[in-house]
């Protein structure tokens, strides 16, 4: 049976001040959430955040993890320089769709 993660745990672990002034909270990882093939959402807790609110609450937040987030969509760099592009499908008869790999 496979398990495919879709969640870090984190408890908040106080704030600190941003490069620029603001207030931040840092985060601590505490664990995973996994969902297996048959539906089924399992969480597993590495340590026991002890942090708590003024009301006495332990919150945790989930976090979707770094590597599945989509990438951002940046624009193509702009090529500056004395070169020009490379012209793929040349007339030496080889197009992009020749190349064997």
């Amino acid at each position: 049976m496979s398990s495919e993660l879709i969640y870090e745990v984190c408890g908040s672990a106080g704030t600190y001040k941003a490069q620029d002034g603001s207030e931040k909270t840092r985060w601590i990882k505490a664990g995973v959430v996994f969902k297996n093939d048959k539906g089924y959402v399992s969480l597993k807790l590495d340590s026991v955040p002890t942090r708590r609110n003024e009301n006495g609450e332990l919150w945790l937040s989930l976090f979707v993890p770094q590597d599945k987030k989509p990438a951002e969509s940046k624009p193509a760099p702009v090529q500056q320089g004395f070169r020009e592009p490379v012209d793929t499908g040349g007339s030496d008869g080889v197009g992009e769709d020749d190349i064997p790999f």
